[in-house]
């Protein structure tokens, strides 16, 4: 009787991309769009409407913030590429040159600019969920039709969370901010397939992640806090750059700890499956060797 040989296993570096997986993604995507729908029907329907405008908010402030919002993502993207090859140098103590960082950035940066659009549609989502759960609720108590309404309420806003929350609410701040870099220093991952991987990365090390995440976001946040709204743009501009850079290092460097710390797993894991098989061989010579004895 021989044994059963059993293949060594995969391993997790390897992106494995299955229909579940595919059609995973591209109902998260369908469901953030389907909540921004619903934020807007439950607006509609429920007659809330957006505060009234400021005195210094004119046209030229409107017709401005989606080139703000361009160059918002432009910045964080090239934040991105130019912290992650810092930290790739700096774990190998290589010399960072300007015009590799460029190169670097320039052969990449589509694939950590669909992560950031994706990321930014997720985080939208999100918002537009809460909303339409405040919408819901106000428009219960606005009508005034008694329990019966508040209960309907309360029970489509439940409907909604249970529905949306597990898909919209699946990836951790840290994977989110980290999913960038994976973006831009690992080929083939982008969008959800880079959020899944630095969801993976992370797992096992989810505390020291929300410090990182909590650090990054305080010090994205210090610009805004120490420079005031009176601070001309040339102090301003490259204060928010220079904490966006830093804030992306952090999260680089968290990067390259957890992937260390994941190859080391799966390194073990492979070597395990290794000497199972080495087991097994030395298990079949010996039965093949007491079936001879038999025989004898």
């Amino acid at each position: 009787m021989s044994r059963r040989r059993h293949a060594p296993p995969r391993p997790l570096d390897e992106p494995t991309v299955s229909m579940g997986e595919e059609e995973q993604r591209r109902s998260t995507v369908t469901a953030a769009l389907l909540v921004l729908v619903a934020c807007n029907l439950a607006l509609a329907l429920s007659g809330l409407s957006p505060p009234p405008p400021s005195a210094h908010d004119d046209d030229d402030a409107a017709r401005v913030e989606p080139v703000g919002y361009l160059a918002s993502v432009a910045s964080s993207v090239l934040a991105v590429c130019v912290a992650s090859s810092a930290a790739r140098h700096g774990r190998r103590r290589g010399r960072l040159s300007v015009e590799a960082v460029l190169r670097e950035a320039r052969r990449t940066w589509t694939r950590p600019a669909v992560t950031a659009l994706y990321v930014e549609l997720l985080t939208t989502a999100m918002a537009s969920l809460l909303l339409t759960l405040r919408a819901f609720l106000g428009a219960a108590a606005a009508t005034g039709g008694g329990a019966g309404a508040e209960l309907m309420a309360v029970s489509a806003s439940a409907a909604l969370v249970a529905w949306l929350g597990p898909v919209l609410f699946a990836h951790s701040d840290i994977a989110c901010r980290m999913s960038l870099v994976v973006a831009a220093v690992e080929d083939g991952y982008q969008g959800p397939a880079a959020v899944d991987r630095a969801e993976a990365l992370v797992t096992g090390r989810r505390a020291r992640g929300i410090a990182v995440a909590l650090a990054a976001s305080l010090v994205e946040q210090a610009p805004s806090r120490w420079c005031g709204d009176g601070a001309p743009a040339f102090v301003v501009v490259p204060a928010v750059l220079a904490a966006r850079l830093a804030a992306c290092y952090a999260c680089a460097a968290f990067y390259y700890q957890c992937r260390a710390h994941h190859d080391k797993n799966t390194s073990s894991v492979l070597n395990l499956g290794e000497s199972s098989m080495v087991d097994e061989t030395e298990a079949d010579a010996m039965d093949s060797v007491l079936g001879c004895f038999r025989l004898t």
